[in-house]
């Protein structure tokens, strides 16, 4: 219930650019998918949260979130990834691995201030890890396939 009211709360601190800025966004987000004929709803919802989240980290409201530069890094380039993984593109592994190397950042700082925080700084290693290897697999396999 706290978090419902920050939320409420964030929206009426909006100033009357950032709301426009946030409305908009989200009917430049809703039209593209109209025109699209897409139907994946789940898609739509998604981007329209994900609108809003980038207003709110924008906007400094990370959900007291002490790191903002390094979230908002690790937004860009999630973004980035999934827009490349939609693509098809072999990059998206890199850009994953990046968004780990984020996380393995952010972590870290959390667990200097709490040490229980130590195991997701071993998981994100270990993504970083599997998203290297998807790389390298994805271009293995593209290699095999032009060969055919």
């Amino acid at each position: 219930m706290k978090l419902l009211k920050s939320v409420a709360g964030s929206f009426r601190d909006m100033t009357l650019f950032e709301r426009i800025l946030w409305i908009s966004s989200i009917v430049i987000v809703t039209a593209a998918f109209v025109l699209s004929g897409s139907g994946d709803w789940l898609n739509l919802i998604a981007s329209i949260v994900g609108v809003t989240a980038v207003i709110f980290v924008s906007k400094g409201y990370a959900l007291g979130n002490a790191n903002l530069l390094v979230s908002t890094i690790s937004v860009t380039t999630s973004f980035c990834a999934a827009s490349l993984s939609v693509l098809r593109s072999a990059a998206y592994a890199i850009w994953y691995a990046a968004n780990d190397g984020v996380l393995i950042v952010l972590w870290i700082l959390a667990s200097l201030a709490d040490p229980s925080y130590m195991p997701m700084v071993v998981c994100f290693s270990m993504f970083f890890i599997n998203d290297l290897y998807g790389f390298y697999n994805w271009r293995r396999m593209g290699k095999m396939q032009m060969e055919r």
